[in-house]
């Protein structure tokens, strides 16, 4: 997938040489499936039959607009993923590409955009992307080192990687951000790097449904107008309950490597 491809790429300017598989795929497999099957089991109890019996949704088959919407997503896959052009000209190509062909009305399509989640998101990233040059991420590497043990420090980066995620990109502030601090905090700590590189890994993605972050905020926008509100409070809260969670798989998981 496209994070991590980003971590291996991310890790390897670091000077760090990790497995792919062992150290970066299956303790993000692990852990989300580990998370999947806890949240299902809390909500387990309050789960009930539907009262009235549904009759099947209608399955229509894909229109034309739909078959070239996507074609358009496969192509631009291949051309990021295998091309290596850059994924914001590919895109662009393609969009106009299907605006040639009709396939929507780029004036509904150019309303629908949510704007406000983009701009919020785009801004947050800024900010964080600006103290990370400024030496403010130098400056946290030598907080989260003064933690403790090996264990302690381990634990406390993954909460400090989630809680950053809850308000900016996982993929695009978090991982290049922290995932550059890995041998300075390895060298203080004793702490071991794929110890670390898997706590910030899976915990900027725990909290992913925070409507501060990019997925939680497209949620947010996607929502109707009505539930915006509600969804926003209850993604919010679910974002910081899910930072403790990633501090303490951070101790218990990762702190043991």
């Amino acid at each position: 997938a496209f994070t991590g491809v980003i971590s291996a790429a991310l890790t390897r300017q670091a000077g760090l040489s990790l497995s792919p598989w062992r150290d970066i795929f299956a303790p993000n497999l692990g852990a989300q499936v580990l998370i999947a099957l806890a949240g299902y089991a809390l909500a387990w109890p309050g789960l009930r039959p539907a009262q009235t019996p549904v009759a099947p949704p209608q399955r229509p088959k894909p229109n034309r607009d739909q078959r070239l919407t996507l074609a358009a997503l496969a192509l631009l896959s291949a051309a990021v993923l295998g091309l290596k052009m850059d994924v914001g000209v590919a895109a662009l190509v393609l969009a106009a590409s299907l605006e040639l062909a009709r396939a929507a009305d780029h004036k509904s399509a150019l309303e629908r955009i949510p704007w406000s989640a983009i701009m919020m998101v785009c801004g947050v990233s800024t900010l964080v992307a600006v103290a990370s040059h400024g030496g403010g991420m130098g400056h946290l590497s030598g907080w989260l080192a003064r933690a403790g043990s090996a264990r302690a420090v381990t634990a406390t980066v993954a909460f400090a990687a989630a809680f950053t995620s809850i308000y900016s990109s996982s993929s695009g502030v978090v991982m290049p951000a922290f995932l550059s601090m890995i041998p300075d905090l390895a060298a203080r700590s004793g702490a071991a790097p794929a110890a670390l590189a898997s706590a910030i890994n899976v915990s900027s993605h725990l909290v992913d449904i925070s409507p501060l972050s990019t997925l939680g905020a497209l949620c947010v926008a996607a929502a109707p107008e009505p539930e915006r509100g509600r969804l926003f409070q209850r993604l919010f809260y679910g974002g910081l309950g899910m930072s403790v969670t990633a501090a303490a798989m951070g101790y218990l998981v990762f702190g043991k490597s």
